[in-house]
């Protein structure tokens, strides 16, 4: 596996790109079934300053610390367990223990700005879901907001559709601290025409101070990834 990732990542290279990239597949072992994602982040070579990945525990979560002229930015990507009902312990544990994890990640990189985006795998209509009522909880702790309750982001509609049962929901998000928030410019989504039921968000957010482009993040589902695919 971390042969396909570093192959992975010289095409990022080749493109004029840098990349941090953790495989959510056990590296002692080769699980049958349903394949193991991963997640990482992408930044353009080109950008004036320091992209730092930070070790996590969880392989459900990549982090880089960016430090662009006077401001620093905690990226943070999470591909977050399915969501479940309230009697699946382990998966609400795991849930929990990620999301712990982040606040650590925030409390230890005392960065100006917090972006945490990725497949959170709940979506917050869900009222009884474990998964909302604990990224709710996150979100109130650590004083951050959620860019769906954006005006811009009212057009998105859903982020995943299932296959077999053609339902929809928003599953994917960007977390941000409120003065990312304050500053968002555009959120939007694009449904794929050559891959269905793919996703595309831009979260463009400008600092007051230096009017400078920080952050812009591409989503997608596994649709998305096939041409990539190695």
């Amino acid at each position: 596996m971390k042969g396909h990732i570093d192959s992975f990542a010289c095409r990022l290279n080749d493109l004029g790109a840098n990349s941090y990239i953790i495989s959510g597949m056990p590296p002692d072992s080769i699980p049958l079934g349903r394949p193991y994602g991963g997640c990482g982040i992408v930044w353009k070579s080109e950008l004036k300053g320091t992209f730092s990945p930070v070790p996590t525990e969880s392989r459900r979560l990549v982090c880089v610390i960016a430090k662009l002229k006077r401001i620093s930015i905690l990226l943070v990507n999470a591909y977050m367990p399915c969501d479940c009902n309230l009697y699946d312990k382990p998966n609400i544990e795991e849930y929990e223990a990620i999301l712990d994890e982040v606040s650590q990640l925030i409390t230890q990189s005392s960065c100006d700005h917090v972006i945490f985006g990725g497949d959170l795998n709940t979506d917050c209509s869900r009222l009884d879901s474990p998964h909302t009522a604990m990224l709710n909880s996150f979100i109130e702790r650590e004083a951050l907001v959620s860019y769906l309750s954006h005006n811009s982001a009212a057009g998105i509609d859903f982020t995943y559709e299932s296959k077999q049962t053609s339902d929809r929901s928003l599953i994917d998000h960007f977390i941000v601290t409120e003065n990312i928030y304050d500053n968002i410019l555009m959120a939007c989504i694009s449904h794929g025409v050559d891959y269905s039921y793919s996703i595309q968000r831009v979260c463009h957010a400008y600092s007051r101070h230096s009017q400078r482009e920080l952050h812009q993040g591409i989503m997608g589902s596994g649709q998305t990834t096939r041409p990539y695919k190695i």
